[in-house]
C-alpha cells in the first residue's frame, strides 16, 4: 500500500506553516511570566511545522513568529538576541528533517524531545547572556530554578504529546485508507474470481475440443495421402486435396492461441483475487533483484533504456522468491514504459534499521498527486491496453510478504517506488511472513 502523503504538497505545506505559525503567535501573546522574564511554548508548533512540513512550512511559521514578536516592541539588542536564538534552536530540527520521515514512532518522539530540550537550553543561555550585557543579574533562586525546571518539563512533554497525537492521527488515516481500499479490492476480487472461474471452464472445454479437431484434421490428411497411394493417383493435386484441411488446421491454431491468451487474462484475475505464495523461504535479495534487473534490461532493449542494479549482498528477507521477482519486474516494466529514449531505470536495495529497502527509480514523465493517490486501485491504468491489475497484484504480493510500498513522483521528474520488507535473520528464528496462508 502507498504510505500517507500530502495530496497537494505545496498547498498543504503552506497551510501547515500558517497553522503552526498562528499557534506560535498565540503562544507569544499569552506567555508564562515569572520574576524578570517571560516564557512561552512557541517552539512546539514551530518544530511540528518543520518536522512535518519541511523547510517551506518551517520558514512560514518562523516569519510569523518573528513578525509577531517584533511587533510587540523591543530594543535593538533584544531584537538581535531574538533573531539569533530563533536561528540557533531551529538548526537541529532542520538537520534531522531528511531522516525524520523514515524514523519509527519511538525515535521520532526521542528526536523531538532532544530538539525541544536543546531549544530550552539555547533560549536560557541567550537570555542569560542578554541580561549579562544589560548589567542585570540573573535571579538564581529556588523559585526561578523550580519554574525553569517546570518549563523545561512542559516543553519536552508537550512536544512528545504533540508528536504522539500527530503520529496516531497519521496511523488512523493510513488504517482508514487501507480499510477502504481493502473493502473495494475484496468486493471486486470476489466478483473477478467468480466471473473468471465461470468463464475459465467453458474456455477449457472449447480448447480441448479444438485440440481434438486439430488432431482429427491431421488424421484426415494422412488418410488422404494413403488413399492417393492406394488409388494410384487421381485428378487432384495433393495441395488441392489438403487445402480445406490445412485451412481448418490454421484456423484452429489461431483459435488456440487466442484461447491461451484469454486464459492468461483469466489467470491474472484469479491472481488478483487471491495472490498465492507457494514457496516461502529466505530470499537473497542480491540474486533475486539481479535476475529481475536482467529481465527488465531485456525488456528495455527495444526502447534503448539503460537498467542499473545495486544491491547490498547481505540482505535477506522471508517470502516467495518467484513472486517477489514478479512484483519487482512488473514495477520495473511500468517504469520502462513511462520513459522514452536515453532513460535510466535504477534498482537498488539497502538496509535501513531493521528493514530491507528496495527502490525502483525511473526518469520518466512522472505523475501528479492525484495519479499517485489512485495507483493500485483496481482497473485504474495509464496504459492504452492495460487492465490495471498488474500493479494491483504486485502490491498485494508485497503486502502478503509483510512489505509495504510507497510512491514518490513529480511531473517531468520521474518516479521512485520504495518497497520495505522486514529483514530475515537466519539463525534467530525471525520469519515475519511465516503465518501467511
Amino acid at each position: 500500500m502507498a504510505t500517507w502523503k500530502f495530496q497537494n504538497v505545496y498547498k498543504d505545506r503552506v497551510m501547515l506553516g500558517l497553522l503552526g505559525g498562528g499557534s506560535a503567535v498565540l503562544c507569544t501573546l499569552f506567555p508564562m511570566e515569572f520574576e524578570t522574564f517571560r516564557w512561552d511554548l512557541r517552539s512546539i508548533p514551530l518544530f511540528v511545522s518543520i518536522l512535518y512540513g519541511g523547510f517551506l512550512s518551517g520558514s512560514i511559521a518562523s516569519v510569523m513568529i518573528l513578525a509577531a514578536r517584533l511587533l510587540q516592541g523591543a530594543e535593538p539588542l533584544l531584537v538581535c538576541f531574538i533573531l539569533t536564538t530563533h536561528v540557533m534552536y531551529c538548526i537541529p530540527a532542520f538537520m534531522v528533517l531528511r531522516r525524520y520521515v523514515s524514523m519509527s514512532k519511538r525515535r521520532k518522539m526521542a528526536a523531538a524531545s532532544g530538539i525541544s530540550l536543546f531549544a530550552f537550553v539555547t533560549i536560557l543561555l541567550n537570555f542569560y547572556m542578554y541580561l549579562h550585557l544589560k548589567g542585570v543579574a540573573f535571579p538564581w533562586n529556588q523559585y526561578s530554578v523550580s519554574m525553569l525546571a517546570f518549563t523545561a518539563v512542559i516543553m519536552v512533554s508537550g512536544m512528545m504529546l504533540s508528536i504522539l497525537l500527530l503520529e496516531s492521527l497519521r496511523d488512523y488515516i493510513k488504517l482508514r485508507e487501507r480499510m477502504e481500499r481493502s473493502e473495494k479490492v475484496s468486493i471486486i476480487g470476489d466478483l473477478a474470481a467468480s466471473v473468471a472461474h465461470e468463464i475459465r471452464n467453458p474456455l477449457t472445454a472449447a480448447g480441448g475440443f479444438m485440440q481434438l479437431a486439430k488432431q482429427t484434421s491431421i488424421a484426415y490428411g494422412r488418410k488422404v495421402d494413403e488413399h492417393r497411394e492406394s488409388a494410384g493417383g487421381n485428378t487432384f493435386s495433393r495441395d488441392e486435396e489438403l487445402t480445406p484441411v490445412m485451412k481448418i488446421g490454421n484456423y484452429l491454431d489461431t483459435a488456440l492461441v487466442e484461447l491461451k491468451r484469454a486464459e492468461e487474462i483469466i489467470c491474472e484475475y484469479l491472481e488478483f483475487a487471491k495472490p498465492n505464495l507457494k514457496n516461502l523461504e529466505g530470499i537473497h535479495l542480491a540474486a533475486t533483484l539481479s535476475e529481475a534487473a536482467r529481465e527488465a534490461a531485456e525488456y528495455a532493449l527495444a526502447k534503448e533504456i539503460r537498467v542499473t542494479c545495486s544491491v547490498d549482498e547481505q540482505l535477506w528477507i522471508w517470502g516467495d522468491d518467484q513472486r517477489l521477482r514478479q512484483a519487482v519486474l512488473n514495477i520495473a516494466k511500468n517504469g520502462i514504459e513511462s520513459m522514452e529514449g536515453d532513460g535510466v531505470l535504477a534498482i537498488r536495495a539497502s538496509q535501513l534499521q531493521a528493514h530491507a529497502v528496495i527502490t525502483v527509480s525511473d526518469t520518466g514523465h512522472g505523475m501528479d498527486g492525484e495519479t499517485i493517490r489512485r495507483l493500485g486501485t483496481p482497473f485504474y491504468t495509464m496504459k492504452e491496453k492495460g487492465t490495471g491489475l498488474g500493479l494491483m497484484v504486485s502490491l498485494k504480493l508485497i503486502q502478503a510478504m509483510n512489505g509495504e510500498a510507497s510512491f514518490e513522483s513529480r511531473p517531468g521528474k520521474g518516479t521512485t517506488v520504495t518497497i520495505r520488507f522486514p529483514i530475515w535473520e537466519e539463525g534467530r528464528g525471525y520469519r515475519p511472513a511465516a503465518e501467511i496462508k
